[in-house]
C-alpha cells in the first residue's frame, strides 16, 4: 500500500508523474511475475514429457498390445495350450478366454487326450488377478480386429473349484471387461462336470452366481457324452443315468426357484461305445436330454487317440468279434434317432475334422474306410452324413439349427 504526502496532493504535476510512475512499476511487476510462470511451466512441460516418454518406452519394451487374442493363446506365460481345450463356439475373435484352472481335475476318461500332458491345477486368487490384469493390459480396445463380446473361464472342470474363489474370479472378471470395454460382456461360460453340480448343490450355486451385478448371462458346457450308464461306465465317465437327471433338477431349481439367468449347452457323442450298446446310447440319452432340457446341443465325433484305454479296447473287441465302432453314416442315424425324439426346442450343432478333428468318428482311425472299387476313397465327417440323411429324409427334427449363432 502506498501513502501519498499532503503536499503531493496539493501539485496536480507532481501527482501525475507518481501516479505515472506505479503504474510502470506494476507493468514491471506484471511482466516479471508472467516470464516466472512461463519458466515453471515449461519446466513442467519438460518434466511431463520426460516421464511420458519413460513410460512409453517401458510400454514399448514390456508391454505387446494385441491385434487379436489368439496372440494372447500363443503366450505359454500366460496359458497352459493355445486352446486350452475349450468348446468350439468359444473358439472366436470375439470372445476372451482366461485360464482359472488348469488340465483337468477328474481326467480318467478314456477318450480323452485333450489335457495330457497339463497337470491339474488352481490358480489362487492373487494368481487369477495377475493373470486378469496382464491379460487386459495387452489389450487395446482399439486396436483389436474384432470387439469382445463374451468371456470363457477354463479349463477342464471350472465349476468345480471353492465357491468363493469361483464367485471372485467371475466377478472380477465381468469387472475388468467392463473397464477395458466399458461394458459387461454378454454371456459368461465354463467348463461343468455333472459331479461339480451335484457337489456344490442349489446353495454353492446360487452363493457363486446369484450376488453378481453384472446381470450376464452364464452358460455350463456340460460334457454329458451319454444317458446310459452303461456306456458311461464304459468310458470311466465317473457318473450315472440318475446323476445326470439329478444334476439336472439343481439347475431348474435354480432357474424355476432363484430366477437364476443359467443356461446349459449339453455335448453328446453319438458313437459312443460303438455297435454293441448302440440302442442303450440312444434311449437313455434321449431321457436325459429331455430332463435336461439344454438352450444348446452339440454332437462331437469320438476321436480317440491310437494309444488311449479307448481304442486299445475297441481294438480288442473288435478281434474277440464282441463290438465294432459305428461308421459315420451309423453314427448319423445315432443322431438323427435322438432328435426326433426330443420333447422340446433347442439349437443343435455338430462338429467335423475342422474343429480338432471332432466331427470324424471313430471308425475312421480303427478301420480302413469302405469303400466301391473304381472310386476313390470317401471319409464322410458324421455331421455331414446327418444332414444328408436329413435331406433323404425330409424329416422335420425339433432341432434348429447352428449351435450359438452369437
Amino acid at each position: 500500500m502506498v501513502f501519498l504526502d499532503d503536499k503531493l496532493l496539493g501539485k496536480p504535476t507532481e501527482l501525475k508523474r507518481f501516479n505515472h510512475f506505479l503504474v510502470m512499476i506494476h507493468r514491471k511487476v506484471h511482466i516479471l511475475v508472467q516470464f516466472h510462470i512461463m519458466c515453471d511451466l515449461l519446466m513442467l512441460n519438460s518434466e511431463l514429457e520426460q516421464a511420458v516418454q519413460s513410460v512409453g518406452s517401458v510400454n514399448s519394451e514390456s508391454v505387446h498390445r494385441v491385434r487379436s487374442v489368439n496372440e494372447l493363446y500363443a503366450d505359454s506365460s500366460l496359458y497352459s495350450s493355445r486352446d486350452m481345450f475349450s468348446p468350439p463356439s468359444e473358439r472366436r475373435a470375439h470372445v476372451i478366454r482366461f485360464e482359472l484352472t488348469t488340465g483337468c481335475d477328474y481326467g480318467r476318461c478314456t477318450y480323452c487326450g485333450g489335457f495330457d500332458g497339463i497337470r491339474s491345477r488352481t490358480k489362487t486368487k492373487e494368481e487369477f488377478k495377475e493373470h486378469v490384469d496382464t491379460i487386459f493390459e495387452r489389450i487395446d480396445p482399439f486396436r483389436l480386429d474384432a470387439k469382445l463380446r463374451r468371456v470363457f473361464i477354463g479349463g477342464g472342470n471350472a465349476l468345480s473349484v471353492d465357491p468363493e474363489l469361483l464367485r471372485y474370479a467371475i466377478t472380477y472378471v465381468e469387472s475388468k471387461f467392463h473397464a477395458n470395454q466399458r461394458k459387461f460382456p454378454t454371456r459368461t461360460s465354463l467348463y461343468s462336470r455333472t459331479d461339480a453340480i451335484i457337489q456344490k448343490g442349489q446353495e454353492g450355486l446360487r452363493e457363486v452366481f446369484a450376488s453378481r451385478m453384472s446381470g450376464t448371462p452364464v452358460l455350463f458346457y456340460w460334457g454329458v457324452e451319454s444317458g446310459s450308464t452303461t456306456v458311461l461306465d464304459y468310458v470311466r465317465k465317473g457318473y450315472t443315468k440318475e446323476d445326470l437327471i439329478h444334476a439336472a433338477n439343481i439347475i431348474h431349481e435354480l432357474q424355476r426357484v432363484n430366477r437364476l439367468n443359467i443356461n446349459v449347452s449339453v455335448m453328446v457323442m453319438p458313437g459312443l461305445g460303438g455297435a454293441q450298446y448302440y440302442q442303450d446310447h440312444i434311449d437313455d440319452t434321449v431321457d436325459v436330454l429331455n430332463a435336461i432340457q439344454p438352450k444348446f446341443l452339440t454332437f462331437m465325433g469320438v476321436n480317440p487317440g491310437q494309444k488311449s484305454p479307448y481304442t486299445r479296447k475297441m481294438l480288442q473287441e473288435m478281434r474277440d468279434g464282441t463290438n465294432n465302432p459305428l461308421g459315420d453314416f451309423e453314427a448319423a442315424e445315432q443322431m438323427i434317432a435322438i432328435i426326433r425324439r426330443l420333447n422340446f426346442r433347442t439349437k443343435m450343432g455338430s462338429y467335423d475334422p475342422s474343429i480338432d478333428a471332432v466331427g470324424r468318428n471313430e471308425r475312421s482311425r480303427l478301420l480302413p474306410h469302405k469303400h466301391s472299387p473304381g472310386q476313390p476313397a470317401r471319409r464322410t465327417p458324421a455331421c455331414s452324413a446327418a444332414a444328408e440323411l436329413f435331406r433323404r429324409r425330409q424329416g422335420p427334427g425339433r432341432a434348429q439349427g447352428g449351435e450359438d449363432p452369437r
